[in-house]
């Protein structure tokens, strides 16, 4: 699904018609998967100005609320720190308590709503470069309030992660 607006999720057709059958689409679900890589090649080049983590989450909940289940959510983008609930936090000496811990409540009670209607959370997050931000413990909230797992490969090389990703993905996707 393509969301041209973050902020406000749509979703264009019934929830039911969004969900198919893993017998009756293997083929289909395959094909995605096999081809994913293509979809976003030129997208490479593309400056994104913000990330969609949050309207994803909306979106997934929204669309298998009545359901319950498992939503995996892959998050390598630089630009979600710029979303107000994941900003930098002051370095302040003083108080190491705030500065390592959950910067906003949002994720924690997201994750309480998801739990409340059967659903957990998967992250596997990704930071591709030196001293590159990402606010693991908010995001931890959301994963540990819905029985999820978190999932951090810091300073992501295929080389090195790759064998470790694979395992926890097989993990995940299996249990």
């Amino acid at each position: 699904m393509v969301v041209p607006e973050t902020t406000e999720i749509f979703v264009p057709c019934q929830n039911e018609d969004l969900m198919v059958s893993l017998t009756d689409s293997y083929d289909i679900i395959m094909n995605l998967l096999d081809n994913f890589n293509n979809y976003f090649v030129n997208s490479q080049s593309a400056k994104t100005s913000e990330s969609c983590f949050v309207a994803a989450i909306q979106a997934a909940n929204s669309i298998i609320k009545n359901f319950g289940g498992k939503i995996m959510l892959f998050q390598a983008s630089p630009t979600v720190s710029r979303h107000p609930m994941l900003q930098v936090k002051a370095q302040s000496p003083q108080d190491l308590h705030a500065k390592f811990g959950s910067s906003n409540e949002y994720f924690l009670n997201t994750g309480n709503e998801l739990a409340h209607v059967q659903i957990s959370v998967d992250l596997f997050i990704f930071t591709t470069g030196k001293n590159q931000f990402k606010n693991v413990q908010t995001f931890a909230d959301m994963a540990r309030q819905s029985c999820g797992s978190l999932n951090f490969y810091s300073e992501f090389d295929v080389y090195q992660h790759s064998m470790k990703f694979t395992n926890e993905l097989y993990t995940a996707l299996t249990r």
